[in-house]
């Protein structure tokens, strides 16, 4: 992957959102399956659509979590892409918004 083609991320529902995002990160972040091969630190632009969105969020992500092909917690192969300050919080916005106060709940999510 590369900031050239864009990494196309389309969440379908408010339970996908909720595994996929990880509000832990410094700016936020989110997680997407994928088998390909990576570095951690690599930038890459992401087009994120969400369930109920018209347009698409574009950013520029770090890659800062790596889940490997098999996991002892059966989380599934993949990784997280931490959102960066020049976002402003946009993308965060846009998917806090969605949970309002549901954001920490129990439930298990694709990294943790």
């Amino acid at each position: 992957m590369s900031t050239d083609n864009p990494l196309q991320i389309s969440i379908k529902d408010l339970n996908e959102l909720h595994s996929a995002y990880m509000p832990f990160i410094s700016n936020g972040g989110v997680f997407t399956p994928t088998n390909q091969n990576v570095k951690m630190g690599e930038l890459l632009n992401v087009r994120l659509k969400l369930f109920d969105e018209i347009s698409e969020l574009s950013f520029l992500g770090k890659i800062i979590w790596k889940n490997p092909v098999k996991t002892e917690n059966q989380k599934p192969c993949g990784i997280g892409i931490q959102f960066m300050k020049e976002d402003n919080g946009v993308t965060k916005a846009s998917i806090e918004k969605h949970f309002t106060n549901n954001l920490l709940t129990n439930k298990p999510t694709f990294t943790i």
